[in-house]
């Protein structure tokens, strides 16, 4: 029984940290977005793209059930974070 309840406090902990990072992400893509004047219609743009997947992240992350499932939406955050502060540091630079 104790097992189960710590489980499922790391899987609640996880989603929780997870919708949080998805929120920043989401928050930085908008900025990038809004500086590009990139709309949210042009599907054919990657950081639109990268945009809708988080969103997708973040709009299910209760969805989620297992902590493995949680490390894999995970490491999709972190590689469109990783992704977004190269573009945002480019743009420093310009």
């Amino acid at each position: 029984m104790e097992k189960t309840l710590k489980f499922d406090y790391n899987v609640t902990r996880e989603l929780e940290v997870l919708r949080e990072f998805s929120a920043g992400i989401l928050a930085g893509l908008r900025r990038y977005m809004k500086k590009q004047n990139i709309s949210l219609d042009n599907n054919k743009d990657f950081s639109v793209v990268m945009y809708k997947n988080v969103l997708a992240i973040y709009d299910n992350v209760y969805m989620i059930k297992t902590l493995e499932d949680a490390y894999v939406a995970r490491g999709k955050l972190q590689i469109v974070n990783e992704g977004l502060k190269e573009l945002e540091e480019i743009e420093i630079h310009c």
